[in-house]
């Protein structure tokens, strides 16, 4: 790769990678309750049928040790079934003693594509924290009214590239 990575470009082509295996992409997306306790803004979170997976994205050294001072990092509960960190190959000697055992690792290569490293373990989730995020995409996503569907409330004005939908991946149950 000729230019530096961005950290944006770096979340656009992991939540293409998720896509694969989860039909539900969210990418940054904040969301807020009054009713259960949600300290993350993941950079990625999937959704598939069996499970949900948080991906944290790293460009940076001192950005990976920074994210174990958050205090979702400090919860028993929270969102991802299971959670890894992806950030270029090139940190991961350096990167490896700042990540927990039980998280994942994701590494972007010199070849533009992403390989896990290590698997995560299985994470007890909040489901009201995952509900509250799912919510919010849906709430987000542009749906027009037909004579199935009637909107009753107004969508958010949330951009909408915070939600990638694989609609080769979602089937009709």
């Amino acid at each position: 790769m000729n230019k530096k990575l961005t950290h944006n470009e770096l979340v656009e082509i992991g939540a293409k990678f998720l896509m694969r295996k989860y039909p539900i992409v969210l990418t940054e997306i904040s969301v807020w309750s009054m009713t259960v306790p949600i300290y993350e803004t993941p950079d990625l979170l999937g959704f598939s049928y069996n499970n949900s997976i948080l991906v944290e994205v790293k460009i940076s050294l001192s950005d990976l040790k920074k994210d174990k001072e958050k205090i979702a990092r400090n919860r028993k509960e929270g969102v991802g079934e299971y959670k890894y960190y992806l950030f270029p190959e090139k940190l991961y000697e350096k990167a490896l003693q700042h990540i927990p055992e039980e998280w994942g690792i994701m590494l972007f290569n010199k070849n533009n594509r992403i390989r896990k490293r290590r698997n995560s373990k299985h994470f007890k989730i909040s489901w009201g924290a995952e509900r509250h995020f799912l919510l919010s995409a849906l709430r987000r996503l542009e749906i027009k009214e037909t004579e199935i569907v009637k909107i009753i409330k107004t969508p958010t004005r949330a951009k909408r590239r915070n939600i990638y939908l694989n609609e080769n991946n979602i089937n009709e149950k």
